[in-house]
């Protein structure tokens, strides 16, 4: 490649780079920048299809120099323990996260680029329950958030609500048996 591509590329990055720096939150947020929480109150959070949001309603419509996650162990066990139960009871004076069948651990999710920065998140600390046949999978909730999405001509951020897929918990799923060519059972394939 010639040099005077190499030059072109620096010159845009430095202008691309540039003017992120160079945008700042607005003086006051208002309606136009930061919807109230009224808004989000009907459709807070909600489990649902991966693929049901349209992309201006999820983090795909975001650019990616806006979605800057970092997550940090915040609670509970970073190592698969299968919970202890004693006579069929979960032990006392332990938390959800250590007794479930599949245990998890809570992250902070972080991003200086959503409102809010802060959320927690599950992890599963298991591949496997200890049952034959399952395994543990995360259960995901898409959170509505606000999100910085550009930097307007004014010099200020402009943001916009999405849904985040956020993992609340884990839970033990059952593996589908494998169809056999003369069965009448009606199992879902998992994909």
């Amino acid at each position: 490649m010639s040099p005077y591509f190499f030059c072109e590329l620096l010159a845009y990055m430095l202008v691309f780079v540039g003017r992120i720096l160079a945008c700042q939150e607005p003086p006051t947020p208002t309606h136009n920048v930061i919807p109230p929480l009224e808004d989000f109150l009907p459709t807070f959070t909600f489990t649902g299809l991966p693929n049901w949001l349209p992309d201006e309603q999820s983090l795909a419509g975001i650019p990616d120099e806006y979605i800057n996650v970092t997550r940090s162990f915040y609670l509970g066990r970073q190592n698969c323990v299968q919970p202890l139960l004693a006579h069929g009871r979960a032990l006392r004076h332990t938390t959800i996260n250590n007794i479930a069948l599949c245990p998890f651990s809570y992250y902070r999710n972080y991003d200086v680029n959503r409102v809010p920065r802060t959320l927690l998140e599950a992890r599963c600390t298991c591949e496997e329950p200890g049952l034959a046949g399952t395994l543990c999978q995360e259960v995901v909730y898409h959170v509505r958030v606000v999100r910085r999405s550009g930097c307007g001509a004014d010099g200020y951020f402009t943001y916009r609500a999405v849904y985040e897929p956020v993992s609340v918990a884990c839970v033990a799923v059952v593996l589908p048996k494998p169809r056999h060519a003369h069965s009448h059972n009606v199992r879902m394939s998992v994909r």
